[in-house]
């Protein structure tokens, strides 16, 4: 499942994705999604195929530079990972998070159902 989405999320140009990174280690210039993923099952049908519901939690981040408007990089990363998510069929949620000058941080909530019968993630 991991694989998947990263395959999609590598597809975003000026946007690392993977795992979280510290606020300590982010690069002035660089854009970071640092996400997790959770599945909960839901029902399985009399052939025992699994239906889950697939969540994920994320930050995208970035350095705030006097060099850039960070906040459009920011805004125009957050819009870009939404539609890809929604690609996907995820539900997403955005909220600004950011707690200091120094770094913007927008948080990414989100959930599709994974269906096992046709190996796909569904509304």
């Amino acid at each position: 499942m991991r694989e998947y989405i990263q395959t999609a999320l590598n597809t975003l140009t000026d946007i690392d994705s993977g795992n979280f990174q510290p606020d300590g280690i982010i690069e002035a210039g660089t854009t970071y999604f640092g996400y997790q993923l959770t599945e909960n099952y839901q029902e399985s049908d009399f052939d025992k195929n699994d239906t889950r519901r697939v969540s994920i939690l994320g930050f995208i981040t970035r350095k705030t530079s006097s060099d850039e408007n960070t906040l459009e990089i920011i805004d125009e990363a957050s819009e870009a990972v939404r539609n890809k998510l929604k690609e996907l069929n995820f539900k997403i949620s955005l909220e600004d998070v950011t707690l200091t000058d120094e770094i913007r941080k927008i948080k990414v909530t989100g959930y599709v159902y994974y269906n096992e019968i046709n190996n796909n993630l569904v509304i």
